[in-house]
């Protein structure tokens, strides 16, 4: 793989941070998919989506485990949370969508630094971009930049108020 940094497709990536997938067979319509977290990801789950766990969440399998709480959470949701972790960890992320007929997949990608992050982003300009019909072009991947403020809420410029 093109630069340095790190690869993730799936939330078995997430394993590392504490995201323990249990079964796709909890949610009665198929679009979420039960999950234990570790106090580590209480943490990341909290700074993500900027709420703050309760008792009431606790453990599906790792009950008597200090800490440990259970979450339903959507297969586009586990995306944004692998960009939001590789954003945490490195300046530069990229998520690319793979098509091919009906099929999409994703993988998401950290860089440690500029010179690899714009290393693989030539790749993905020669790989992950088509042209519509009007012979303009899509780029089937979208760049994400940690500005200092990854997990915190941003200020907003003309105000000065905390968003």
């Amino acid at each position: 793989m093109y630069g340095k940094g790190k690869h993730m497709e799936s939330i078995r990536d997430l394993e590392e941070y504490g995201f323990d997938l249990l079964t796709g067979e909890a949610c009665g319509i198929g679009m979420r998919l039960l999950v234990d977290v570790s106090p580590e990801a209480v943490k990341i789950l909290e700074e993500f989506l900027s709420v703050r766990f309760t008792e009431e969440n606790n453990s599906w399998n790792h009950s008597g485990q200090d800490g440990w709480k259970s979450v339903m959470l959507s297969r586009s949701t586990i995306d944004d949370l692998m960009i939001f972790v590789l954003c945490r960890e490195f300046p530069y992320a990229i998520k690319v969508q793979h098509r091919e007929a009906a099929f999409t997949s994703s993988f998401m990608r950290g860089f440690p630094d500029k010179a690899s992050f714009e290393e693989f982003k030539e790749h993905a300009n020669r790989i992950y971009t088509t042209q519509d019909e009007r012979g303009e072009t899509v780029y089937h991947y979208r760049v994400y930049y940690n500005s200092g403020t990854c997990g915190t809420r941003n200020r907003h410029v003309f105000s000065g108020r905390v968003t």
